[in-house]
């Protein structure tokens, strides 16, 4: 009977100090990106694109790990030169918004002082595309072969200096945006954002 006792008490103790440590957070985010696209066409060269992100996040922190579920709105945009799919050079203008929802799950890596941290972390995400366009030549390719949305692959690491969060990640679409019998396009996203913890 003592031994069953120890053994409650123990899990009873071990149960508050999960608990002393779980916090949850909530507050908005916004961002800058890049865009590279990955494609089977022959070019020249390729511009990276510039575009927004602007949103709100939540996060379960329990200990060390944190799972951080967002909903963000994102414009990407991106041109391809020098295309080798006719006797003259021509480009293809790349540029879509729509919204992400991500679902991150994190890990603290290390302290910084008293006062920050280093935190990586691995998610997955649904993007979808309100509007999308694609120019070439001057003219706008057949949306029938434009994707409605993809599914994106998100690796990064970030940091939390007070209540400031501020992330650096990837994010590769892992289906295609445009797929037509001639090509296929997809497209590769850095995002460095700011966040502001509530709570």
């Amino acid at each position: 009977m003592q031994k069953y006792s120890l053994l409650l008490l123990f899990i009873l103790i071990l149960r508050i100090e999960t608990e002393a440590q779980v916090h949850f957070k909530l507050g908005p985010i916004v961002g800058m990106n890049s865009t590279e696209l990955s494609t089977n066409i022959p070019y020249s060269r390729q511009t990276f694109g510039s575009g927004i992100a602007a949103g709100a996040f939540a996060r379960l922190e329990i200990g060390k790990w944190y799972i951080q579920p967002e909903f963000m709105y994102v414009s990407k945009s991106s041109t391809l030169t020098g295309l080798n799919t006719s006797s003259n050079p021509s480009d293809i203008n790349f540029s879509v918004s729509g919204y992400d929802i991500n679902g991150l799950l994190g890990y603290e890596l290390f302290k910084v002082g008293e006062l920050a941290n280093i935190r990586g972390f691995l998610g997955m995400g649904q993007s979808t595309n309100n509007t999308n366009t694609f120019n070439y030549e001057g003219i706008t390719l057949p949306k029938v072969n434009l994707a409605s949305g993809s599914t994106n692959f998100i690796a990064g690491v970030g940091t939390d200096v007070l209540r400031f969060t501020v992330d650096f990640r990837y994010i590769r679409s892992l289906t295609e945006l445009y797929n037509a019998s001639s090509y296929t396009i997809a497209t590769n996203v850095f995002l460095l954002s700011l966040g502001i913890k509530f709570f």
